[in-house]
């Protein structure tokens, strides 16, 4: 899901307890109205931030958590400093506890097994098994279809 957000950055100093909010895996365009230099992330392991050019930014919300973005410009003077919440998506979460387990599932409207790291290490590296399983065969299907690509244009 990819969000777009048109920042003012007189607005954002005015309202010094503004936070930006995204959920974890999701991206939001952030749209600068001044050029912006350097953006620095204050824990790049909960947010990410990619500058796509001088007035837009891709946020992502990587582990849910609370951290901050600066943006400076090219004279290396502040022009933002505001807050990142990162959380879970609510919508469609469903959390089973069995004992001392937590397994996460996502219901929309059929339930699948979600990551999320409070899970248990079972659990959270079966899914990513499956998941790596699953790209090397879609890979292999890419290459197979690229080598009879190429076998019909040397006939």
């Amino acid at each position: 899901m990819i969000m777009c957000i048109s920042l003012s950055l007189t607005q954002l100093h005015a309202e010094t307890t503004k936070i930006l909010h995204v959920s974890i895996d999701e991206a939001k365009i952030l749209r600068l109205d001044q050029q912006a230099s350097s953006v620095i992330i204050g824990n790049p392991g909960i947010a990410d931030i990619s500058v796509y050019d001088d007035s837009t930014l891709v946020l992502t919300g990587k582990s849910y958590g609370l951290t901050n973005m600066i943006i400076l410009d090219e004279d290396g003077k502040q022009l933002l400093r505001t807050d990142i919440s990162v959380r879970q998506r609510d919508m469609g979460a469903i959390t089973i506890y069995n004992a001392d387990k937590k397994y996460s599932y996502r219901c929309m409207p059929r339930c699948e097994p979600e990551m999320n790291i409070s899970d248990v290490p079972e659990a959270y590296s079966n899914l990513l098994s499956g998941i790596k399983s699953r790209d090397n065969v879609a890979s292999n299907v890419r290459t197979n279809d690229q080598s009879s690509e190429d076998d019909k244009t040397n006939k």
